[in-house]
């Protein structure tokens, strides 16, 4: 099992909190980077426009991770056009050592796969937050059955 830090929430961004705490409840995973998206161009050096919470997971739980995933994936699919979200898992070398890391990632982005939709930076904040709740709430259910299988 991974080892689970203390968190400082203080220094998390609002917004994405909730979503990063229940992904730490979950045994098999452990946060390690979360942004809850910048949607004004105003501020060039933080503009994502995206939702984002990256996390290790431990090797030996991949089938309950997938469950999990495949979970999420399933209940938000109907909401498209107010919010998508995806999985993702990242290969990569540290400068420091020759040794693969890997990290995953759940992301949410405003209008799912209507990206060219025209919308003021409100109504993205507005689905993008609608999409933190809905994952949050998909986690919180999944632990609230009984912890995985680890």
């Amino acid at each position: 099992m991974l080892k689970k830090p203390i968190i400082n929430y203080t220094q998390i961004e609002k917004r994405i909190i909730p979503l990063v705490r229940i992904l730490n409840e979950v045994p098999f995973i452990r946060t390690t980077i979360s942004c809850q998206g910048h949607f004004s161009l105003d501020d060039i050096k933080n503009h994502k426009d995206k939702a984002l919470v990256a996390f290790e997971v431990d090797e030996t739980c991949l089938d309950e991770y997938e469950k999990l995933m495949k979970e999420v994936l399933s209940k938000t699919a109907d909401d498209w056009t107010t919010y998508g979200v995806d999985f993702y898992r990242r290969y990569y070398m540290s400068p420091q050592d020759d040794h693969l890391q890997i990290q995953d990632s759940v992301e949410i982005s405003p209008f799912g796969y209507a990206p060219s939709r025209r919308a003021d930076k409100k109504e993205k904040r507005e689905c993008t937050d609608e999409g933190i709740k809905r994952v949050t709430d998909i986690i919180k259910e999944y632990l609230e059955r009984g912890k995985p299988n680890t």
